[in-house]
This record gives C-alpha cells, structure tokens and sequence, in this order.
C-alpha cells in the first residue's frame, strides 16, 4: 500500500531520522534506531508534508485523490474513459535533515526523484470498448547517513529507475480495466466497475518494490560491541488492493483493504453539512515485514533478521468555502510510526562477530524504535480552471520518540548481555508550504515548496542523569536565543516540486 504521497512502496529510510514517507529507506531503522540514539535527529523533515504539488501547497493531505492517483499511473484503469491525452512530468528534491553541530553533526538525509508519465487514448473498435495506453518512467536516488563524532555508523543508498507500459480498456456496464508490465516479472493489473453510478468497487494488484543494502558501521552503541555490519534489503513484493467508494452528493465513504503479513487499510468519510463547508475524517495503516541474513565483515553472515515496519493514523479535516474559487481548510493528523527488529544467530558467527568468541550461546538481537507525531495545519487555496491556481499553508508539528530498547540475549546463558534503551525527545516543528500552477498555453507549470523549521528540542533526563551544571551556558536562556540555538545546528528539510503537465487536443 502506498500512502496518498507520489510514490509506491515501503519508504522508511526517514523514521531513521524521523522523515516523511513510511518504508523506502530504512528497513534496517528498527536496528540503527535501537541502537543509535535519535535525540538529535528527530527534528526532521517532510513527515506529512507529501502528495502532488497543490497537496503540498496545504501542507500534504493523507487522504486519498483517486483522480490524482489516476494521473500518477497508480490507478491507470480510471484514465480509460478520457477522451484527452495527458502527460507530465515531476521533479521532486527533498532534503530531509542536516544536523549541522553537535556529536551527530554530519547526520543527513536526502533523496531526488524524477517521473514520466502519459496516457493516450488509442481506439474505439466497437460501440462502448475504448482502448488507451499508458507510460510511467520513473527514477529515485535517496541517501541517508548517521554519524556520531565524526564517523559514519549508517549508510543508506537506493538507486532505482521503475518502468511501466500497459493498456487500459472502458467496457460498457461501468467496466474499466488496466493491464501494465514492468519487467518480465513484474505486472500491474487493475480492474474498477460500477454498476450504478454512486458505486465504486476495484481491485489492484501491483508487482512493485526494489532491492538496498544496509551498511552498519562500527560505533553505532557505546554498550554494545558491533562490528561492521552489511544488511541486503528486498522490497520486492506483490500487493493486492480491494476497494470501493460510495458517493452522494451530501455524504461518501471509500475506503480499501490490503491483505498479507501485516494487512494494511485506508479508510475516509465526508459529509457536507453545509453548502460551503466540507467534513472529513479517516485513518490508514500501512504494514511491511522483511526478513534477510545480516552480515558482518571478516564473519560473514551472522543472523538471519526479521524486520516489522508499521505506520498507523487518523486524521479529521474540515474545509470552509469562502467563495466560488477560495477554500480555507483547517486539519489534524495523529500518526504512529514503529520498526521492531529480530535477529536470530546463525551458528556461532554472532557471538565471533559480537563477543569475539567461538562458543554457541544461542543470541538473539532484538530492539524497536517508535516515534509518534501531531500535526496541526492551516490552509488556503485558490482554484482557477483557466487561470493560475495557488495554495499557502501553515503547520504546527510535534514529534516524540516512544519507549523502545534493544537487548542482545542469550538463551543459553538466560540473560541479556547487553541492553540500551532509547532516551525520550520531543521536537516541536513549524511547517511553511506554498504552491502556484501557472498555465503557458497547453502547457500547466506548477510548482510546491515545503519547509519544516525546528523551533525546539526536549530531551528528557535519564534516572543518573545529573542536570546541567549551574554555569552552562544555555541556562536560563531566553526563548529566542534557544531558537537560534536550534536553527543554527538543525536544518530543517526542505521539499520543491516541479510538474509540467498538458493535455493534448
């Protein structure tokens, strides 16, 4: 399941450094945030601040646009009855966090990607069957590092470019159907069907997913002896989605359902109580499990690992029309992010690799992280048909770490021989987002900006801890000059879209 952001499949490399899209990245999170303390990399960027440019422009919406989706090439089988050819093209660079001072100075995340896409309406062979064809050529780099005291402990690279050519058909009886491939292996087929106009049912089934490497490096724990480690990650899966939408002009309800090892779900429904004032609320879970053999150097593999990653929200939105063109919206988003890790030993290798001894003790690495995050967002936008379209928002955002530990166990000892708890922080963050499409005769230009701004970090005492000296410096500081503070070592992230886009006669 993707969440409703421009991109398919797990994308987690940024609950690492707490970030904005769930799963890519970072299935190895549970173990570098179990191990690593993200105090300093928890004021993050871009965690919500996701979608097409004009979503952007709001302040990133976790609802579902099935039109939008359609133009992305996710649901290509609602594009077969357009009577116009579409295509656009995206650039999107993100950077999500720069940690510019302090023990994890160096710490960043970024990543950059670029998409392709068209649909063109081919033929009507008989009286109610139109046949279309889409494209969808898309390219992603990302690039996480985590360093502590000048040395890089983690390292994330994903380099993936993603074909994707098929066909999509409009039958008569409200029948639409979309069949693409992506590899010799790899397929999307869709079908949709209403049988009467309020009712939507569909069902997606996608070959999707790439493959990244996990470096570990030394100095990742100051308890725990870890070698260099080395982690293959898989993302290759097929996911299958039922869904369905029931729409009235006064209430809808859509959601679907995503079966597996850890079953994912998207639910929303809206009313309109009032001809100018919109309600909506839902939630959504995503889920993905990975399982993999863990290396480290001069051992070879040394655990076989299981890896849990889970995104769960709710969110409520309320828009007021304040004219024929202008809306303010006004929304909220609670949403829980967790990655739990299991390693299990193979042989003796873990113990050579952790304890520097050849004796089987029956280890078992196991941790989680978990970050939970409010956000609060104020938005207006303007819609113009012919004209341009702009959209400005505002977001207040409050992260905190939960309680999460990671514990190197032996079962034949029947004890743990190494335990780290992740300390509590809590990061307070203002989000500035914009958007403006300009058209320039056929052609549809927009743009979207995203910039989250750390404004204050909390960091909660352990049980011997003792508190800052009565001469530290940041003692009795007033608010601003902990702002300075923040800004001068935090960089928040920073999301610009570009989209061309035209429709042809």
């Amino acid at each position: 399941m993707r969440s409703p952001g421009r991109r398919t499949g797990p994308q987690l490399c940024r609950v690492a450094v707490v970030g904005r899209r769930f799963g890519a990245c970072g299935a190895v999170a549970g173990l570098a945030l179990a191990l690593a303390s993200p105090a300093s990399a928890l004021p993050a960027a871009g965690l919500l601040l996701e979608g097409e440019p004009e979503e952007l422009g709001v302040g990133g919406s976790p609802f579902h646009d099935l039109d939008l989706e359609a133009l992305r090439i996710e649901r290509p089988a609602l594009l077969a009855e357009r009577d116009r050819a579409t295509a656009q093209l995206l650039l999107d660079a993100e950077t999500t966090l720069a940690l510019r001072a302090g023990v994890w100075a160096g710490t960043r995340a970024h990543d950059r990607f670029v998409a392709v896409r068209a649909h063109v309406p081919l033929a009507e062979p008989l009286p109610g069957v139109r046949l279309g064809a889409f494209l969808a050529l898309e390219r992603e780099d990302a690039h996480a590092v985590l360093r502590r005291g000048g040395t890089r402990v983690f390292d994330l690279e994903k380099d993936r470019t993603s074909p994707l050519i098929g066909l999509t058909t409009g039958l008569p009886f409200g029948l639409r159907l979309a069949a693409g491939a992506a590899g010799i292996d790899r397929w999307h087929l869709e079908g949709a069907w209403s049988p009467w106009r309020p009712l939507s049912l569909w069902v997606v089934r996608r070959d999707r997913g790439h493959r990244e490497t996990a470096t570990i490096s030394r100095g990742l724990s100051d308890r725990t002896h870890a070698p260099h480690l080395h982690l293959p990650l898989d993302f290759q899966r097929a996911a299958t989605e039922l869904g369905a939408a029931f729409r009235l002009r006064a209430a809808w309800a859509q959601g679907a359902f995503l079966p597996g090892d850890l079953p994912g779900f998207w639910l929303e429904v809206g009313a309109r109580p009032l001809d100018d004032l919109t309600l909506r609320a839902g939630a959504d879970r995503e889920g993905h499990r990975l399982t993999d053999r863990l290396a480290a150097s001069g051992t070879g593999e040394i655990a076989a690992v299981d890896l849990r990653l889970e995104r769960i929200r709710g969110f409520a939105e309320a828009v007021w029309a304040l004219g024929p063109r202008d809306d303010l919206r006004l929304h909220a988003t609670l949403g829980r992010y967790r990655a739990s890790t299991w390693a299990d030993e193979v042989g003796t290798h873990a113990a050579r690799a952790f304890l520097h001894v050849d004796t089987d003790l029956g280890l078992l690495l196991e941790g989680g992280a978990g970050i939970q995050v409010l956000q609060l967002g104020l938005g207006w936008r303007r819609e113009n048909a012919s004209g341009p379209r702009f959209a400005v928002g505002a977001q207040y955002l409050r992260a905190h770490t939960l309680p999460s530990a990671v514990a190197l166990v032996s079962f034949v000892l029947d004890r743990a021989l190494a335990e780290e708890s992740v300390e509590k922080v809590t990061a307070h963050l203002i989000g500035l987002t914009g958007f403006l499409e300009v058209p320039v005769g056929e052609i549809r230009l927009a743009a979207g900006l995203g910039q989250l701004l750390p404004v204050a970090m909390e960091r909660e005492r352990g049980p011997g801890e003792a508190p800052a000296a009565p001469g530290d410096r940041r003692e009795g500081r007033g608010w601003f000059e902990r702002l300075v503070d923040t800004l001068e070592t935090t960089r928040g992230g920073t999301r610009l879209l570009f989209r061309a886009s035209v429709d042809f006669p």
